[in-house]
């Protein structure tokens, strides 16, 4: 990652993204800063919104994480389209908070007694919200500059999808589900697509990579999460 002091400037006084990646700036279209990466990003919206207006599986937090699977794509593309913060913010958020339904969801699946069990379905909703407000407080914008350089949402999530991991596979290929065969294929190719992935963004992330760079693995990161998304 760069520091994103260096791309073009903009006409107005936006807060500008704290980095940018490692995709040079504006040396594809002109007009748009990172222009695969935003390109790729609406392709997750176009996967959240396949599922939220064609699923017949009906339930109101799974509504909810697709529903922000959508607006994570949108605001991806405009994060890397413009650099601006506040479009930054919207697609770390949109994430964050998406991870964190989404868990609820695998958990209240994978173990049903807890939705009649009010003191554990209390504390699990509990855990969910301290999450949120935990994610919408820690930011760049709030905490001191003097902070060393962690993103402690991402770090507080890795748990989170710990779980969601072993509750998907839990449901895909426990002795209940042995029967659907093209459903747990179909699942097993979007989870190895996003291992590669997320190897392609933990490259970057962890600068293994020359940046800038004209051609970035962020797109490919972008791809594979939409492609698991379809899976999903």
């Amino acid at each position: 990652m760069h520091n994103a002091s260096s791309a073009a400037p903009l006409a107005h006084a936006w807060p500008r993204v704290v980095f940018d990646k490692c995709e040079a700036n504006y040396a594809t279209v002109p007009a748009v800063a990172e222009f695969w990466s935003a390109a790729t990003g609406l392709l997750i919206a176009a996967s959240g919104l396949r599922t939220l207006l064609s699923s017949t599986f009906s339930d109101d937090v799974i509504d909810l994480v697709n529903a922000l699977i959508v607006c994570n794509g949108i605001a991806s593309a405009l994060a890397h389209g413009t650099l601006l913060r506040i479009f930054g913010q919207a697609d770390a958020l949109s994430i964050n908070l998406g991870a964190l339904l989404y868990v609820k969801a695998i958990v209240l699946a994978h173990w049903p007694r807890l939705v009649a069990q009010p003191l554990r379905r209390g504390i699990l909703n509990l855990l969910v919200v301290l999450g949120m407000l935990f994610s919408v407080s820690w930011n760049h914008s709030t905490v001191p500059s003097s902070m060393p350089a962690i993103d402690v949402s991402t770090l507080a999530l890795l748990p989170c999808s710990a779980v969601a991991l072993f509750g998907m596979l839990s449901l895909a290929y426990g002795h209940a589900t042995w029967h659907l065969g093209l459903v747990k294929r179909v699942f097993l190719r979007g989870q190895l697509i996003f291992f590669v992935g997320a190897a392609c963004w933990a490259s970057e992330e962890t600068g293994m990579l020359p940046c800038p760079m004209r051609f970035s693995l962020h797109p490919i990161w972008h791809v594979c999460v939409a492609h698991t998304l379809m899976a999903w």
